[in-house]
């Protein structure tokens, strides 16, 4: 059994209220792309 992302725990409300985002770790930072639906803009 693998454990939960750290999206599905903490952000679970969140990636459901805006299933076109996604959301990921890198390093030490949460990355979320498309946070208004387009393809160009991501927030760190």
């Amino acid at each position: 059994m693998t454990e939960p992302s750290f999206s599905e725990v903490y952000l679970k409300t969140f990636t459901k209220h805006n299933p076109h985002c996604h959301v990921q770790i890198e390093g030490d930072q949460l990355v979320i792309e498309k946070p208004w639906g387009l393809d160009d803009a991501h927030l760190k």
